[in-house]
């Protein structure tokens, strides 16, 4: 995607990659944590869905990087300190509980909800701005993928919950 010079003032410019470099710093953290993810994994389909969502991010991050320089700012795509406290937390949780595919699932959770926050925040700043439509189209439908890996995510720690033993008794 290119962004006319003309549709962008650098001040404008830097403002919009504020927004944008927010994105990228989630969906690094959220490829390094993806991977610490699928390398856990017992389930091999989990180990599957992990990777696929960390090459996912990964290509988030280039196609922002592509955004930042067409605006003409400096390309950066490291993660967050917070992106690391998260990762390292798990490794604190998966020794303490036991490296369990349902706390992994659990944990990218949580780093999806941040993620996805961050892209609400991001996508707020792009409109009140007024951001070149292409622009917000890229954060638009990588934002519905990291809403999707949450939904999907949702669905597989519902599948490894037990059955409700709540209720009445059945009768026999």
């Amino acid at each position: 995607m290119t962004v006319d010079a003309f549709d962008v003032s650098k001040r404008h410019a830097e403002k919009i990659a504020i927004a944008v470099r927010r994105c990228i710093a989630a969906c690094a953290d959220a490829q390094k944590g993806f991977a610490l993810a699928s390398g856990g994994a017992h389930d091999p389909d989990l180990r599957v869905f992990f990777e696929a969502c960390s090459k996912e991010r990964g290509e988030f991050v280039g196609e922002l990087g592509g955004v930042l320089a067409s605006l003409g700012e400096d390309v950066d795509g490291g993660g967050t300190a917070l992106g690391l406290l998260h990762r390292a937390a798990v490794d604190v949780r998966l020794a303490f509980e036991g490296a369990s595919d349902r706390v992994l699932l659990e944990e990218c959770d949580r780093g999806e909800s941040a993620a996805q926050h961050q892209y609400e925040i991001a996508r707020s700043e792009l409109v009140r701005l007024g951001a070149p439509k292409g622009i917000r189209e890229t954060i638009d439908a990588q934002y519905a993928a990291v809403c999707d890996a949450r939904y999907q995510i949702g669905g597989k720690l519902t599948r490894m919950m037990p059955p409700s033993t709540s209720g009445p008794p059945r009768s026999t």
